[in-house]
């Protein structure tokens, strides 16, 4: 195999710099070829070269899962109004109402999705109880939630 001289290169913003890699050809595709569609149209049937070809480093575009992020959670706010997960029902609705007169229903079931969602590895029952006050909310106070 042969050397390339190494550049450092920098990408732009939604772009990836790939790597550089030998393409090597498969024993099918070199005594099957392939099928392409030329500029005029017309079908073509390719056989490449056995040879490996050297394909340079290149900015490509994120094609990567988009992961959407949860901001930081500000902790204490619920607790502060009597909440917790370990409460019975409605002890725990009761603090949902005092935190909703000071936070907004809004504010109060995206506080309980976002720790729903971040602790179902970690603590599953949790998570259970979360999201079902967070359900709560949604059904007792005029939530109108996107869908993902």
């Amino acid at each position: 195999m042969f050397t390339r001289k190494r550049t450092i290169k920098r990408c732009s913003s939604g772009k990836i710099l790939r790597a550089p890699y030998m393409r090597r050809i498969g024993t099918a595709v070199r005594q099957q070829g392939y099928t392409r569609k030329t500029k005029s149209g017309r079908v073509v049937r390719v056989f490449p070269k056995g040879s490996p070809t050297f394909v340079p480093a290149a900015c490509i575009p994120i094609r990567g899962q988009q992961t959407r992020k949860i901001g930081p959670l500000r902790t204490g706010e619920l607790t502060k109004l009597g909440y917790s997960s370990r409460l019975p029902v409605p002890e725990r609705h009761a603090a949902l109402r005092k935190a909703i007169k000071e936070y907004g229903a809004n504010n109060v079931f995206h506080k309980l999705d976002a720790v729903a969602k971040l602790s179902v590895k970690t603590h599953p029952h949790s998570a259970a109880v979360f999201r079902h006050d967070r359900n709560w909310v949604r059904n007792h106070y005029d939530i109108s939630v996107k869908p993902n």
